[in-house]
């Protein structure tokens, strides 16, 4: 992959790891068997201790699903912390991209830990309750891991 053109930009591992703990959602890049980009909002759960990052969808599948059947290779872009500079004709922002590669997790434990993460993230005041109907759903749902080769941060402060 090309080098950051604007180095003046960049963040440091640990900002990028912030982003990404902090994110409310990511969109999830993959491509279709003819070619064609496919970008899909996400929730998702990052865990730094193991550098993978988890997500879920509906066991039913879809494009993503396909997409990802067909290969692995996908990108997360989270943004966060955006602000309007109209008169300078920019945008504040805070942003990481990921690169890797994407499995479906098969392992019932894995599987597990996996949802329970996004529960944390998302809902964690709710954890009981989730906990509850994650054991009914669980068969109902994909979890996906990606597993994180490179991760960049770029942002515009000022």
């Amino acid at each position: 992959m090309r080098a950051m053109r604007r180095t003046d930009r960049k963040l440091s591992a640990g900002e990028t790891e912030e982003i990404l703990v902090k994110g409310e959602y990511g969109v999830l890049s993959t491509v279709c068997e003819d070619g064609t980009p496919y970008g899909v909002p996400i929730s998702y759960a990052y865990s730094a201790s193991g550098r993978v990052i988890y997500m879920h969808c509906s066991a039913d599948g879809g494009q993503k699903i396909d997409n990802l059947r067909l290969s692995g290779k996908a990108c997360l872009t989270v943004v966060s912390d955006t602000e309007l500079m109209p008169e300078k004709f920019a945008t504040k922002y805070w942003s990481a991209m990921v690169l890797g590669t994407v499995q479906i997790i098969e392992d019932k434990e894995e599987k597990q830990e996996g949802i329970e993460a996004v529960l944390r993230k998302y809902a964690p005041m709710f954890e009981e309750k989730g906990l509850k109907y994650i054991e009914n759903s669980i068969d109902k749902i994909h979890i996906l891991k990606l597993r994180v080769e490179t991760a960049e941060g770029k942002a515009r402060k000022r």
